[in-house]
């Protein structure tokens, strides 16, 4: 069983069964685990189905693998976070106390990619990851894929890693500040994505925001590393200081992140103008409509030049919450986050530092990057509404009991 909760944590590997980048684990695991169906999920399951139903009726049925696939790829996350809300104390546990081992195995493992000592492997990471690799990316300015597809998702399930390991800790204060530096060094320089280093400095920023002196040492510490390190994710960085308007800024970063921001912005453009999106499953088309609709130009932006001769292709939005903007549109996302939001707020309920930053973490996420099946960050999105479930109970059971002694006090007073 083991095995089963830690390939929640690597979605990439899939032994050669299937060409999709995420296999569903977490759909397995569900399975597994679940004790009962959430009223929640079923009423977001039936808005994703009803979509994809219109949707395959208004193209007579010819995409109807892709509906299907569309479908699995929002459920698989979703399936974890709730059967998790729904699993047992000793099953959260568990999950809690694999995440030490998994993220000491995966900084380990970064350190030997990097080395080349694990390039003989090559074929054992192609049959577990097909888009895998079993040392560095450096031939192309890259860095490690650790078990993920590139160095980009390995970054960003890493960071959330370290995030629940971190939360769950028993460490001091002051040795967490000198493991944060160290693990915002490792992203620069072995793992070495933009992406996940622009990912960890939102992170930090939210954890330290009112511990003013503490965020001033790990501002110039921060600085320090990206300034001293050579690598394409500190110099993306460095580069953003180097323009003189937000405009220039905005441009580099939209051509600098491939299709990602593109797929991003033009989802939720498209959403607000088609209210209702256009429909689970037809991405391959609505994608392409939506971003010459959001007023981009294919011969303007690299990635298209060099992938798609100057002009657009089919690019699935690179966040939870863009796609159900592109495929279900403003109405279907309003209401998934509302069915959501009860989570959010018992979470941050707990008015822990660390706590609220997983929870930001966790939205800025859903809302900006991320692929839409990935469970990593609904993992532990979960546990964090458990522990804070917990916690609230005692509060309320507290609450209550002072209630019933101020009641007895006064009874016996009156008496």
């Amino acid at each position: 069983m083991n095995f089963l909760r830690a390939l929640l944590f690597f979605p990439s590997i899939n032994f050669g069964l299937m060409r999709a980048e995420i296999f569903p684990w977490a759909v397995v695991y569900s399975l597994v685990v679940i004790r009962k169906l959430n009223i929640r999920l079923v009423i977001i399951f039936f808005v994703f189905l009803l979509s994809a139903i219109l949707a395959s009726i208004s193209t007579n049925f010819l995409f109807v693998s892709e509906h299907i696939r569309s479908l699995a790829a929002y459920l698989n996350p979703l399936l974890a976070f709730f059967a998790i809300l729904s699993a047992s104390k000793k099953e959260t546990y568990r999950l809690q106390k694999l995440i030490q081992p998994l993220f000491i195995f995966l900084l380990t493992l970064g350190v030997f990619q990097v080395s080349g000592l694990l390039a003989s492997f090559e074929s054992i990471f192609s049959f577990l990851i097909p888009r895998g690799a079993s040392d560095s990316l450096s031939n192309i300015g890259r860095g490690v894929t650790l078990l993920a597809t590139e160095p980009s998702r390995a970054g960003y399930e890493l960071l959330f890693v370290y995030a629940g390991w971190r939360h769950f800790s028993e460490k001091t204060v002051r040795s967490l500040m000198l493991l944060d530096g160290l693990f915002f060094l490792y992203i620069l320089t072995v793992i070495q994505s933009a992406m996940a280093a622009y990912l960890s400095i939102f992170y930090f920023s939210v954890l330290y925001v009112r511990h003013y002196k503490v965020s001033l040492v790990l501002i110039l510490f921060f600085v320090a590393l990206v300034s001293f390190t050579e690598t394409r994710a500190s110099n993306l960085i460095k580069d953003l200081f180097t323009f003189g308007s937000f405009g220039e800024i905005y441009d580099y970063i939209i051509d600098a992140s491939g299709f990602r921001l593109i797929s991003i912005i033009s989802a939720y453009s498209y959403g607000i103008t088609s209210l209702f999106g256009g429909g689970v499953g037809l991405w391959q088309t609505s994608s392409i409509v939506a971003m010459e609709s959001a007023g981009f130009s294919a011969v303007d932006i690299n990635f298209f030049i060099f992938h798609a001769n100057s002009e657009f292709t089919s690019i699935r939005p690179t966040s939870y919450a863009a796609n159900i903007a592109l495929d279900l549109g403003v109405v279907g996302l309003a209401i998934v986050l509302i069915l959501m939001s009860k989570y959010i707020t018992t979470a941050l309920r707990q008015r822990r530092r660390d706590n609220n930053a997983i929870i930001w973490l966790f939205i800025f996420s859903f809302f900006l990057i991320g692929a839409v099946g990935n469970p990593v960050p609904w993992v532990l999105l979960a546990l964090i509404v458990r522990q804070a479930q917990n916690v609230v109970k005692i509060e309320d059971n507290f609450k209550l009991g002072d209630s019933l002694k101020f009641v007895e006090n006064k009874r016996v007073e009156y008496s």
